[in-house]
């Protein structure tokens, strides 16, 4: 999309140079054309993954991702719009755009910078959009930006072109002081890990590793490949992974061993199914006793009734809920 677009404006700017662009072109067309196979499989992959994401069955999703993309790169994805310090933060970049932009310089002298910078975020935007829409039709909305990275300079380059066209340096400093708080705030979520819009991006594996070194048992985990990567490269003991497919491979993995505890390790999901199977954890819920439980990156409450509210449906109030239960004897 990307070489499109930039083929496009040297075709109107700088056609002088259109020659090498084709050839570089040619040249990349041909080094990854042994990709185009994979590219063929993964698409036929992705279009029969079976699971539609939360809003990703109407046109309206291509709307939200455009608008939640723009949001993230400018404001990132560790502050919630409903913060004062955000809605304070806008209001003055808006008085700064619409008092202190010098509207008719803007326009004169970056028109075609301008207008392709804008275009490029765009129909960057909107490619991926579309790709999630009707062919990876299982990914979420809030994985937008991180599939759009490719624009993220372009969004850089925009900015620019707003502070450069400033009245005055006052508004310059407005501009910058306003943008860094924002940012130096959202990096301070990020290392609080709290507010995460995405909270994928912050799985605390090694602190529930932490908790469970050392203890006997067996686990059940939702991405169990990831808690034996971990368990494995870790030092120390930690409760023996499994991996049952349906409630009778459960029991009988059980069945007949010294077990006392078990551990079960679940993740709040934004668009996929869980890896293990509903009716074992049903049946544990059923049929064992808690003991205790640990939640890892609980999910602010404000935030979770927006989501609820939204997807009308009950949002997950953790990323992990670490369960440890007694496991019945006379049952097996």
């Amino acid at each position: 999309m990307i070489i499109l677009i930039h083929f496009i404006y040297l075709l109107i700017k700088e056609r002088k140079l259109i020659f090498k662009h084709l050839i570089s072109i040619i040249v990349s067309i041909i080094a990854f054309s042994p990709w185009l196979v994979i590219l063929y499989v993964q698409l036929g992959k992705l279009s029969n993954a079976g699971q539609v994401a939360d809003l990703n069955a109407s046109p309206f999703s291509i709307v939200l991702k455009v608008l939640y993309s723009i949001y993230a790169f400018l404001f990132s994805e560790t502050i919630f719009p409903f913060e004062i310090i955000f809605i304070v933060g806008v209001i003055i970049l808006l008085f700064v755009f619409f008092l202190g932009t010098k509207f008719s310089s803007l326009f004169e002298k970056n028109s075609v910078y301008l207008f392709f910078s804008v275009i490029t975020i765009v129909i960057g935007i909107i490619f991926t959009s579309l790709v999630t829409t009707f062919i990876s039709k299982h990914t979420s909305f809030i994985y937008t930006p991180s599939r759009t990275f490719f624009v993220l300079p372009f969004v850089f380059i925009l900015l620019s072109f707003f502070y450069d066209n400033l009245k005055s340096s006052n508004w310059r400093k407005i501009f910058i002081i306003t943008f860094l708080i924002l940012n130096l705030y959202s990096i301070f979520n990020v290392l609080s890990n709290r507010h995460f819009l995405m909270p994928v991006y912050a799985s605390p594996w090694k602190e529930i590793l932490n908790e469970l070194q050392d203890k006997e048992g067996v686990i059940l985990s939702d991405e169990g490949d990831v808690y034996k990567y971990y368990a494995n490269h870790l030092s120390g003991k930690f409760p023996e992974a499994i991996n049952p497919k349906t409630k009778s491979d459960f029991i009988k993995i059980l069945n007949g061993r010294e077990i006392n505890t078990f551990y079960l390790l679940l993740l709040g999901r934004e668009s996929t199914e869980p890896t293990i199977n509903a009716d074992i954890i049903f049946f544990v819920f059923e049929n064992f006793r808690k003991i205790s439980e640990q939640k890892y990156l609980p999910i602010e409450e404000s935030y979770q009734k927006i989501k609820s509210i939204i997807l009308k449906r009950k949002s997950y109030d953790a990323k992990f809920t670490l369960m440890k239960f007694g496991v019945p004897k006379t049952m097996f």
